[in-house]
């Protein structure tokens, strides 16, 4: 979890047109997302679910976001190769 926006800012930085732009928007999405999930898991899914059952959800939403990043770079390798 802790290595997405590494990954993302350096594959921001491949393209430099707009870079402060995008990278700005890289980290205000992050930090909106970590209070999101911090809220949503703190307040709301351990109450209604359980812990094990919201961290079952973590684990989840993590291979999802995982499987569809890898798709993402393999479609993009494919774009860029001649």
């Amino acid at each position: 979890m802790g290595a997405s926006l590494p990954m993302l800012s350096e594959a921001a930085l491949r393209s430099r047109e707009r870079f402060a732009a995008r990278l700005g928007l890289l980290y205000g999405s992050n930090t909106a997302g970590a209070t999101l999930g911090a809220i949503a898991c703190g307040f709301v899914l351990v109450s209604q679910w359980g812990v094990h059952a919201t961290n079952l959800l973590a684990a989840g939403v993590n291979l999802l976001v995982g499987a569809a990043a890898f798709m993402a770079d393999v479609v993009l390798c494919r774009c860029r190769s001649p």
